[in-house]
Parts: structure tokens; sequence; C-alpha cells
């Protein structure tokens, strides 16, 4: 019995040896293997991601999806950061993320095997030249916020299967006709913040078109200097859903060139130099959901009929617009002859503009869900008399314009006050011909006014010119008459009597007197001769 348990021991001594001499050859071979092995994120002891800095995490909803996370390691920057020529990444890496490192050159060299990544991530790189990947399984690429002057269609030719491409914030000027022609699968395509629109000004015969993306559904072309409406680049792009135009120099869209682009729900045109939105601006984005028309500086006013066709419309954010003053009454409804329906968006976003007034008919009020309308220069007067009284006698429909953010601008004695709070009966007008004639009148007299205390003063100083004295405006303040002393001469009658001898009459009695029992008389005009030149002298 204790020789059979004396050999049942040496027994588990020897398996137990021999299990531990195993491990230990299998542990020197797996550590020399990692040692030799160039795959990214394949094993925990990654010497690759170690040299790199990079992490390999699981992330997604289920914790599935391998991430090589190698961001903002400086990789590219020195000798001792350099990427592996040929790198190759484990097949289980779905995510891998370059972003925020040194790599200013990207080629068909780069990576030896990425066939199983699917979102490569190469922003914030400082990148000048992008010639190609070999990773054919690529669904999503991040080239943005790179130096990228130009692109090739060479470069995208591998990357059948891109569904997502964003090449915004890059310097791209110039791109061959046929850049995108590879892309059939792509989806989305963010150009944004580039140089495009300036090769319009320098080459006329601009012929690079998306025609060939048919399954494209969003476009951001947002600040690329673009000029005029693009129609030549989304031209063909029928199924697209979403389009960014804001921040560009386009002033006008000419008439019919949203007729193909019936599935279009989201347009932004913010920031662009629209004077006015003309009549029928919109006919043809039958499913538009949203449109924002914000930021536009030189945006005055928004005509009749100017959202007609719209009525699938949701949303419209029209706001921060300083210089809107005027959306006409009309500008929401259709016309039956143009079978253009009328627009009944459910949230309007009206703020921060410089609107005066707006008219009842402009929009179902009790339909609105969400109303924005502060920060405008409201003047309530006769014009929004019709919000106080339609708030005051049907409040539920009304309710909508209630809002405290809706207040007064003028007159002062209403400065903000909310509209629906005020009188009606306060809310006047006056007539713009009475009004013209009382700011005539007044700026009359003031200057009649003026004029007159000028001459005062020019007077009382002795500097009145002697044109204006002669006409004796200022005076004695005397109602009396004034009395001229003049000297009399003898008339020729006189002379004549002294040359015969004869005596003269007394000259000296004015008044008929009696003296002595002896009459004198006044003389007569044929006594006296009056000569001018001595009238006024003393």
């Amino acid at each position: 019995m204790g020789r059979i348990q004396f050999r049942t021991l040496k027994i588990t001594a020897i398996l137990f040896l021999f299990q531990t001499l195993y491990s230990f050859c299998q542990t020197e071979e797996t550590t020399e293997s990692i040692g030799n092995s160039s795959l990214l994120c394949e094993t925990d002891n990654d010497t690759i991601g170690q040299h790199l800095g990079c992490s390999c995490t699981f992330v997604g909803t289920m914790e599935k999806i391998l991430k090589a996370d190698c961001s903002k390691q400086w990789i590219g920057s020195n000798d001792t950061r350099l990427l592996p020529p040929r790198l190759n990444v484990s097949h289980h890496v779905k995510i891998l993320d370059l972003s925020e490192n040194q790599l200013t050159h990207v080629n068909m060299e780069t990576f030896g095997s990425c066939e199983s990544v699917e979102i490569l991530q190469l922003n914030d790189n400082g990148m000048q030249l992008f010639e190609g990947l070999s990773c054919a399984r690529l669904l999503s690429l991040d080239l943005s916020r790179n130096k990228l002057q130009n692109l090739t269609s060479l470069a995208l030719a591998n990357m059948v299967r891109l569904v997502e491409l964003d090449l915004s914030f890059n310097e791209l000027l110039f791109l061959e006709p046929n850049t995108f022609e590879p892309l059939k699968m792509l989806r989305r395509l963010n150009l944004g913040s580039n140089l495009l629109g300036m090769e319009l000004f320098y080459m006329e015969n601009y012929v690079l078109s998306l025609k060939n993306l048919d399954r494209l559904e969003e476009l951001d072309l947002s600040n690329s200097s673009l000029p005029d409406f693009p129609e030549y680049l989304i031209n063909g792009t029928t199924h697209l859903k979403k389009l960014k135009l804001r921040d560009n120099l386009i002033q006008l869209i000419s008439n019919g060139v949203f007729e193909q682009m019936h599935e279009l729900k989201t347009l932004d045109l913010s920031g662009n130099l629209f004077e006015t939105l003309e009549p029928y601006q919109f006919v043809g984005l039958q499913k538009l959901q949203t449109l924002v028309v914000d930021k536009m500086i030189t945006l005055k006013s928004i005509q009749e009929h100017a959202f007609a066709g719209l009525t699938s419309l949701h949303e419209l954010s029209c706001q921060t617009n300083y210089h809107l003053t005027l959306i006409d009454p009309m500008a929401f409804r259709g016309d039956p002859e143009t079978e253009a329906g009328d627009c009944n968006p459910k949230i309007v976003r009206l703020g921060d503009n410089d609107l005066r007034f707006i008219d009842y008919p402009l929009l179902s009020w009790k339909d609105i869900d969400i109303l924005e309308l502060h920060r405008n220069s409201w003047v309530c007067d006769c014009d929004l008399q019709w919000v106080s009284d339609f708030y005051k006698h049907k409040p539920k429909e009304a309710a909508i314009l209630g809002d405290s953010y809706f207040s007064c601008y003028e007159p002062h004695i209403f400065a903000g006050v909310p509209v629906v709070a005020v009188n009606p009966e306060e809310m006047l007008c006056f007539s713009p011909v009475a009004t013209v004639a009382g700011t005539i009148g007044i700026i009359v007299f003031g200057i009649l006014l003026f004029s007159f205390c000028t001459v005062i003063v020019l007077n009382q100083m002795g500097m009145l010119p002697d044109w204006v004295r002669q006409y004796n405006i200022f005076g004695s303040g005397s109602s009396l008459p004034t009395y001229t002393r003049v000297n009399p001469k003898p008339s020729t009658k006189a002379r004549r009597m002294v040359e015969r001898g004869q005596a003269l009459p007394d000259l000296h009695c004015y008044t008929t007197t009696t003296t002595n029992n002896s009459k004198s008389r006044e003389p007569t005009a044929d006594d006296l001769e009056w000569d001018n030149a001595d009238i006024g002298r003393s």
C-alpha cells in the first residue's frame, strides 16, 4: 500500500514538473512571437502599440468593437516616434485613431495590412500630401483640419466601399473633375471650409461634378467662398437629403434649381449675401423639413410667396438678420395658379432681426408650437394692434403670441412691455401726411425764429447791413407821426415881386391872427418854394 502511494506521488510530481517545463517553454515562445510581431493590438502585450503610445479598448454599446487609439502621441514628430513602415493592424481592429499627430504624408505604403479597419481618423495632422490607402474595407475616412491643397481620383481609387468622407478645414483649391468617381457608395461628403470657390475666379470651365454619387445623402459646402449657387456641382444628386451652404457669397438662387432635389429635407443657407428672398424661391422642395436662413447681413425683406411650396416644412430659422425689416404677409402663402401650396411650419424662429411689425395673415398662429420673436424693433402702434386685440378675444388661439420676450421697442412709453399687455385703444398711428406736414412746419418755424433772433443780435451790435437798415424795421417804438423841419425859400412869384419893388407878405405868420387891427395870413404854395436838398436838415 505504501509503495503504491509512493509511486502515485512520484508520477504526480513528474507530471507537475513536465507541465511546468511545458508552460515555461510556451511562455518563451509567446514572448518571442510578440517581440517579432508587427500587428497592432494583436495581443494584450502589444509592443507596437506600446512604442507608439496606443491603447486598445473595446467600444460600442455591446463593447465588441476593438478600437486602436493612437491619437495625441506626436507620432511622426521625431525619429523616436515614427510610424513603422507598412504598419500592420490586427484583424480585430475596426477603428483606428491616428488624429492629432504629425503625419504629414500618407500613401499606399503607410499601411501594410488594414483590411479589417472600417473607420480611420487622420484629422489634425498637418498633412500636406495624401496619395491613397490600402484599406479596402474602409467605410469612414476623416482627413479634416489638415493642409491638403489638392486631391486626385487615384488617391481614392482603392476605397470603393467608403460611405463617409470628411475633407473639411483644408486648403483644397483644385479637385480633378473625376476625383470622387470611384466612391459609388458614398453617402456623406464634407468639403466645408476650403477654397473651392476661388477656383471659379481662375478657371472658366469648372467641371467638378458629383452627379456620379447616386447615393449621396449629405453634402457640406459651407465656408467655401462659393460666389454662386453650385448648381453645376450638385446637379444629379437626386437623393440628397441634407445640404449645407452657409457662409458663402451666394446672392441669388435661380428659379428651378431645386426641381430635381425632391428628397432634400434640410437646407442651410445662413451667412450668405441675399438682399431679399424672392417669390417661389424654394419651389420643388416638397419634402423639406428644416430651412435655415440666419445671419445674412444684407437681407432686408422677404417677398410674397417666398416660402410657397414648402408644404412639409417643420422648422424655419430666420434669426440674426440685423437689416431684415419686412416680411410680406403672404410670404408663407401659396398660389393656386402655380400649384404651390401653403407653408405652415410648427417652429418659427424670428429673433434678433429688425422687424417693426408683423401681419395677422402671416402664419397660422394657433398651429405653431414654438415661436421666437425676441429682440426686434417692435413698434406698438396700429400695425400691431391686432396682436393685443387677438390675444384679448381669443386667448387660446393667440397663446403663442403671449411670450414676454415679444415686447415693445417703441414708443418709449411702452418700451419693454409685452405687446399683448398693451391696450389696443392705445396703439395709435398718425397720418404720414400730417406727420410730414407737422415736421416741415416745425422746421420752418425754427428757421424763422433763428433768423429773427440773429437780426436782433446783429442790430444791437451795430453789424446789421445797410440794405436791411433802410427798411427801418427797428424804429423808436412810438406810434406818433414824425415831423421834419424844412427851410422854405421864396417862390418865383415872390422873387418877381421883389424885382418890381413890391412888398412881400409876412412869411413868419403861420396862423391867421389879428394884431392892432391888422391881419396876416398863412403862406400859400405860391409864396414858398421847397428845396428837396434841404429836407431833413436842421
